[in-house]
């Protein structure tokens, strides 16, 4: 039956369906279905959630768009053979190789005749990691029928001959490419044609995890540079030194030269087109990133989202922080770096990190920094411009009291979630009994428009920080936080009094000292005093016994949706606790629809309709 929808309005509806199986059912309705679906299902390719033979029927159906490039050959030979060329030289000899044929090839933009849509020109989300690991798979099994460097390597013979034919042809040779740079001429095939196609690329992740290059780094061939395709689960620790030293040699020098392959495809000219309009960047922990983000710096402009994951980021401070200048709208940033650096050269780095936020602190929405060595006391001084903030982020960091001191100061009037976790600061300020993220909770600016706070830094004593979250912070929806002291407890007791709003609550309980005095009063008191519209709580090392248990049931009168109990000793007879949450359940008249323990006998959670 034909759609009586107007394309415009089947595109629409299409455009919010995210799931491939889904998808895939709607391009076999009918014509219509399948014309204006057809995109939505190819524009993320190359993914976690697809399987991996579907990923690489993606790559037959993107193959046959080779024959429109007349120029392959000569491309991958540039990479393959001439590696060790000025990268510039390069790409001006294909440019001047391309000038004169740019205008059929604008022009040249009809399928090939074994291609029922224009597959590759959908791509807006390109995943590397995921597009190797296809493609090295798709190599293992398919590189005796589609080898492509033996076909290049004939026809160059063949051409030799002609030229040659008076003369012996022992001298011409040609080597044989590494099991590596074959895969990685498939992979540049593949960008070409996606790139020539004309795709649109908005998000791209580019990474790679171990086992996408363990295969290549089999140490017993590994002075001959051999690829070896056996699996080779041993780590790099090793009795034999020399062969240890290789294999961490031939480890990087795998990630540069995949790196090499990337930056080759964006040196393009006509991939600049490609990925000018970029809007998130993902770069993982192990792709090498100097020279890919030097490129990109100048590439793109409208970046929304950056995410970057260095163990090293003073090495890539100079391209990174030109990234972030060259960006007019940027509006999430989350940098994952190491903080075992402790020298000058570390600090200096990070603090050009940070003040190249001041340049775009204006449209910056959410930050999020992990793993970061925060001792230069001006680095958090670009918080003061972010007016529009709304998330903040830190994690596993080291900020000084001063740099606490910058967000305290700032205006975040619409910062409405802070996240505060396993982070230290100044040492003195435990002798002094202060901790140095409550100031930031007595900016009423800030603490009046919070509804999501999450404090968990067992590394710090809390003193009065939760007495300032309970006295400031009204409006908060969502609250989690360590309890440490009695203080706290007497102080959790203000924020369930003053926060009415309250929809989940998680607290754990790390005192090595149980306080068994107070524990059935807490327990109780807790229960009755929960706000009214609570509907998720966590409760971790709270309660250690079945009657504890029972106690906290028995006088809740919030209707909870879920609840989640966690004790690090372990809980007996949990038989008896879900016996217990039935028949309390029933009385109450509520339905249960889960009781489900998880992790060994630890922690449990409950679900209710």
């Amino acid at each position: 039956m034909a759609s009586k929808l107007p394309n415009e309005t089947l595109q629409h509806i299409f455009s919010y369906i995210e799931d491939t199986k889904s998808l895939y059912s709607i391009i076999q309705v009918n014509h219509a279905w399948s014309q204006n679906s057809i995109k939505f299902l190819y524009k993320k390719p190359f993914r976690n959630d697809i399987k991996l033979n579907n990923q690489i029927e993606i790559i037959f159906r993107f193959l046959p768009f080779i024959e429109k490039d007349k120029d392959l050959g000569k491309y991958l030979r540039k990479f393959i053979l001439d590696e060790k060329e000025n990268d510039e030289i390069l790409i001006k000899d294909d440019d001047d190789d391309h000038h004169q044929s740019k205008e059929k090839e604008v022009q040249d933009f009809t399928l090939p005749k074994h291609a029922m849509f224009d597959y590759p020109s959908f791509v807006t989300h390109l995943d590397f990691q995921n597009l190797f690991t296809t493609v090295t798979e798709f190599f293992i099994i398919y590189k005796e029928v589609f080898d492509i460097w033996k076909i290049e390597k004939q026809k160059r013979v063949d051409q030799f001959e002609i030229q040659e034919s008076s003369s012996s042809s022992t001298s011409f040779t040609i080597l044989e490419p590494s099991k590596l740079d074959k895969i990685l001429s498939y992979i540049l095939t593949i960008l070409r044609i996606i790139t020539f196609r004309r795709a649109n690329i908005i998000w791209l992740k580019i990474d790679l995890k171990y086992k996408d290059i363990k295969r290549f780094l089999n140490t017993k061939n590994i002075e001959n540079d051999d690829d070896n395709w056996e699996d080779d689960d041993s780590d790099f620790d090793s009795d034999d030194e020399h062969v240890d030293i290789l294999k961490v040699t031939k480890f990087y020098k795998t990630i540069f030269r995949i790196e090499e392959c990337f930056k080759f495809h964006l040196k393009m000219d006509i991939t600049k087109n490609c990925f000018t309009r970029l809007e998130y960047l993902n770069y993982g922990r192990i792709f090498s990133k100097l020279n890919i983000l030097k490129i990109l710096s100048n590439l793109c402009k409208y970046l929304k989202i950056i995410h970057i994951e260095e163990h090293d980021l003073p090495n890539i401070q100079e391209p990174l922080t030109s990234l972030i200048r060259n960006q007019q709208h940027l509006e999430h940033i989350k940098i994952i770096g190491n903080d075992n650096s402790r020298d000058d050269y570390y600090d200096d780095g990070i603090f050009e990190i940070m003040s190249s936020l001041e340049s775009v602190a204006g449209s910056l929405k959410k930050i999020e920094f992990l793993k970061i060595y925060i001792r230069n006391e001006e680095a958090f001084k670009f918080l003061i411009k972010c007016d529009n903030l709304e998330s903040l982020y830190l994690e596993d960091s080291y900020i000084t009291l001063k740099n606490i001191e910058w967000i305290s100061l700032a205006d975040l009037s619409k910062l409405g979630c802070l996240k505060l976790i396993n982070n230290q600061s100044n040492e003195e300020l435990s002798v002094m009994k202060i901790n140095p993220f409550e100031r930031i909770f007595q900016n009423k600016k800030i603490s009046s428009n919070l509804h999501e706070i999450l404090l968990q830094n067992p590394f710090m004593n809390n003193f009065n920080l939760l007495e300032s979250v309970g006295v400031n912070c009204k409006n908060l929806v969502s609250f989690s936080t360590y309890i440490i002291t009695e203080q706290d407890i007497q102080n959790l007791f203000i924020i369930l009094k003053n926060c009415s709003k309250l929809e989940l609550l998680n607290f754990c309980y790390l005192s090595d000292l149980y306080l068994d005095n107070i524990k059935t009063d807490f327990i109780i008191n807790l229960a009755k005093r929960l706000p009214g519209r609570l509907l998720c709580l966590g409760l971790y090392g709270l309660i250690r016994y079945f009657y504890e248990f029972q106690y906290f049931l028995e006088n809740s009168a919030v209707n909870l949706k879920l609840l989640v109990v966690k004790n690090s000793y372990g809980f007996e007879k949990l038989t008896e606790y879900e016996l217990f949450v039935r028949k309390w359940s029933e009385e109450k008249g509520i339905t249960l629809k889960e009781f489900r323990c998880i992790s060994d006998k630890d922690l449990f959670l409950i679900k209710w309709e």
